[in-house]
């Protein structure tokens, strides 16, 4: 046999295990093992370390770390609950789950080190490192800000990918509560102790933060900055979903958002009643695309224009600056899918003619020709800088 400096852990143990055969014996072995202790009656935590003796079974012996669940992993015996559990306990669980393979076995296990850390549940997760008198707020400061993003989120992600579920209102922060061993404090209004002060929780080592998501769920798709998912408290409106993601982009069409609520669907308006109502779990919205046209010809500003609004001919021409002097108005020309319509705008400002206003579609091309020169030749040659909205 090599010397007792190289001998084997298993060997280690068997040689111990003789010299400490009750469990009375378990503080010695331990020590003798290098495992500095706690004292025995602390109560477990999510993150502490613990030594697991399985006496005249060195195989089953482990030292291992209490999971965010509050669990441990051992052979043989699979997954036992250790949170809130002071370490005869956690024995005796041990025990119990080896009794069907192993008769009078006998168990100790020691919490060999406490953890320095709080957990969260829900929202972003993550583990947080505890700082002596960190409070509730506090600890969900850090989660707000890109230092706080959990050790368990992808370097590669964006700074702020891994607390979009605090800044973009996911979770209920009026909501929060802590599990402190077997016990849940709270709940507490967070957004009130971060804006308003008052009785503010102070953390222990181990404790877990539990964030839960607001009830009400909203899919928002299309021209919004963030497309996804919105979650709204009980009253909040479909609006407030909107500013969840971001709300609207310049090529939002702000009267064409489609809601879809069950099996209905409709259109409806930014600013609108519908958007402005209390939105409902599962509801859908849609922002659709505003239409993108060509003006070309006596206009003040010829080019593209995108129709957020009104996306009638009118407000494609009065979008592109408006007529300049010497423009026909009423010869102006648009042009979709290879064939072309003449309009006199001047007399769709009036009712009943107004009803008449063309509504535009993407890729649609509008000319306003030059009273002074309206020949067809001048006409097309005009039209063909526009070439890429004619199909």
């Amino acid at each position: 046999m090599t010397g007792n400096g190289d001998m084997s852990v298993s060997a280690r143990l068997r040689a111990l295990l003789l010299r400490t055969r009750t469990i009375g014996g378990a503080a010695f072995f331990l020590a003798a093992l290098g495992f500095g202790t706690v004292p025995a009656l602390a109560q477990i935590h999510p993150g502490d370390t613990v030594a697991v003796v399985v006496y005249n079974h060195p195989d089953l012996s482990a030292r291992v770390t209490v999971d965010a669940a509050g669990d441990i992993s051992l052979p043989l015996v699979g997954t036992v609950p250790a949170r809130g559990a002071e370490p005869e306990q956690l024995a005796q669980r041990v025990r119990a789950g080896l009794s069907r393979y192993i008769s009078k076995v006998a168990v100790a296990v020691q919490l060999v080190s406490r953890n320095q850390s709080i957990f969260v549940s829900g929202g972003p997760g993550g583990v947080l490192p505890y700082t002596p008198g960190e409070t509730l707020s506090g600890a969900i400061g850090q989660l707000e800000s890109p230092q706080g993003i959990p050790p368990n989120t992808s370097a590669a992600t964006p700074a702020n990918a891994a607390t979009h579920d605090l800044l973009h209102g996911r979770v209920d922060l009026r909501h929060v509560t802590v599990v402190r061993d077997d016990r849940v404090l709270g709940p507490f209004n967070a957004m009130a102790l971060q804006s308003n002060g008052g009785v503010d929780p102070v953390l222990l080592p181990g404790d877990t933060i539990r964030l839960v998501d607001k009830p009400i769920r909203v899919e928002v798709h299309g021209e919004v900055r963030e497309p996804g998912t919105a979650y709204l408290n009980d009253g909040e409106s479909l609006s407030d979903a909107l500013l969840q993601v971001g709300g609207l982009v310049p090529t939002s069409a702000l009267t064409r958002i489609l809601l879809k609520r069950g099996d209905r669907e409709e259109l409806v308006a930014a600013g609108g009643p519908q958007l402005s109502a209390a939105a409902h779990n599962g509801d859908i919205i849609t922002v659709q695309r505003a239409p993108r046209v060509g003006v070309f010809g006596a206009v003040q500003k010829p080019g593209d224009v995108v129709l957020t609004g009104d996306e009638s001919l009118l407000s494609a021409v009065y979008n592109a600056g408006g007529p300049v002097k010497h423009a026909n108005v009423s010869r102006v020309l648009l042009f979709r899918s290879g064939s072309y319509s003449i309009h006199d705008i001047t007399a769709l400002t009036s009712a009943p003619e107004k009803d008449a206003n063309p509504t535009l579609r993407d890729g649609d091309a509008v000319f306003v020709p030059d009273g002074r020169n309206s020949d067809w030749n001048s006409i097309w040659a005009a039209v063909a800088t526009a070439v890429h909205f004619i199909p």
